[in-house]
């Protein structure tokens, strides 16, 4: 049982919820939503509603590994809200600024349907040569949690390096989407409905849940940056749909499959709904918080910046280097949470700040990353409300930025957010060494 004290002091939280529902509310019947709503309404889900559900449901929605958070002193949880507090107020603190950038396109629309046409086939390409680098698809379909977990008997970082590449069907989905949305063609709609199937088959092969749920958020996403209103049929659709992929993706469908696996799918159901169905999706966001505060609670000690410049050497990994000095955060942070050096768990963004260099990195971090959102809003939007052409990159490129910063907050390792978004940096390469797109500042 936790003392009233602390859940009082996580009562303190509270008010960011509150600021953060009013003014995405306030932006979405204004319309002008934005990056930086969808920022902090994922802030507050795992920085304010995680923890106030931990000091009122307690073990009933935690993993086993981290009870130790229960047992937390007052002064560390205090301290912890105070960190949030902090992340918080000097994120809005950097995005209050405006700035004077523009983005300037100088491509095509048949420019740009020849290179998403390309992207998609890149994608679709990489499936099979991944799987051909791990023993077959067989093999994929009987191990896709050892392979995504680098706990199968085949380790190979050339196929996981291929099978990165399929993000570019994603890419392609929601290129090739906004031109329906604009165009009406139905030769695009069937083009946006291969990329989405294809999609599904990546996801049920490499076992992402998050890569599964996207394309669905595309289809709200769409609609918020135009301006416009969700509909409710697809709000309650898509929401339904999520959390289904939340509760039942690594129980389920990435192994209905596998010819080891032989329960139904009214048993997993009825397995997820006797362990709790609001348990299961909250056990999904608690790491970021849990790793925060035991860190605070214990005597681990700081890493004094390396993180941020750690991930220049993660290429060493292909060459062997089996030394701890090159791991990045989520070695020590699954350590300090496990005993176990290995990289199952991130620590989120307030993890990251804080365990390099304390209140100092919580208020630089949370200040430059609040420039970071204020940047790409401003040029996006500006674009949008003043260019008729090239409106479908716009809006892909905006959408991509939407899951490149949410997958950054919650994962907080610049090592791995680096890694699992190689083709996304290929893709902006290209762009500005090609000089299809600039970055104007005036």
């Amino acid at each position: 049982m936790i003392d009233i004290t602390i859940i009082g002091n996580l009562v303190l939280l509270l008010p960011i919820l509150f600021l953060s529902v009013y003014s995405a509310v306030k932006s979405y019947f204004y319309h002008r939503f934005s990056l930086l709503n969808y920022m902090e309404l994922w802030f507050s889900l795992l920085f304010v509603l995680i923890p106030c559900g931990i000091s009122i449901l307690g073990s009933d929605v935690l993993h086993p590994f981290f009870y130790r958070v229960l047992y937390a002193s007052p002064s560390a949880i205090f301290l912890c809200n105070l960190v949030i507090w902090t992340s918080f107020l000097f994120i809005r603190i950097g995005y209050r600024r405006k700035t004077h950038y523009s983005l300037r396109v100088q491509v095509s629309s048949k420019e740009l349907d020849r290179l998403f046409l390309v992207l998609f086939f890149i994608g679709l390409a990489a499936l099979p040569l991944m799987l051909s680098r791990y023993g077959g698809i067989s093999y994929v379909i009987n191990n896709v949690s050892g392979i995504r977990s680098g706990q199968a008997d085949i380790k190979d970082y050339l196929g996981s390096f291929i099978g990165m590449f399929a993000s570019y069907l994603f890419y392609a989905f929601t290129y090739f989407y906004c031109r329906y949305m604009f165009c009406k063609k139905k030769s695009l709609l069937l083009l946006a409905s291969l990329c989405f199937l294809a999609l599904l088959v990546r996801s049920l092969l490499l076992g992402g849940r998050a890569s599964m749920i996207t394309p669905f958020l595309v289809f709200l996403f769409i609609p918020l940056i135009q301006g416009g209103k969700v509909s409710l049929p697809s709000l309650i659709l898509v929401t339904g749909v999520v959390i289904a992929i939340i509760v039942l993706g690594k129980t389920y469908l990435f192994n209905m499959f596998s010819s080891e696996f032989n329960l139904s799918f009214s048993e997993v159901y009825n397995m997820q709904k006797e362990n709790g169905l609001f348990a299961s999706v909250f056990k999904e966001f608690e790491h970021q918080y849990c790793s925060l505060l035991m860190f605070i609670d214990s005597d681990f000690p700081y890493r004094y910046g390396t993180d941020y410049f750690l991930w220049l050497l993660k290429p060493l990994k292909l060459l062997k280097v089996n030394e701890t000095w090159v791991d990045s955060i989520s070695y020590y942070n699954t350590y300090m949470l496990l005993g176990d050096w290995d990289s199952n768990i991130p620590p989120g963004f307030l993890g990251l700040a804080y365990i390099n260099l304390g209140i100092v990195g919580i208020v630089v971090q949370s200040y430059v990353w609040g420039r970071v959102i204020r940047i790409l809003d401003d040029i996006f939007k500006r674009k949008i409300k003043s260019s008729s052409t090239n409106l479908s990159l716009i809006f892909t490129l905006y959408i991509v930025m939407f899951d490149f910063m949410w997958y950054a907050l919650q994962n907080g390792d610049p090592a791995i957010i680096i890694q699992s978004n190689l083709p996304l940096i290929v893709l902006f390469a290209y762009f500005l060494i090609s000089k299809k797109i600039f970055l104007d500042r005036g």
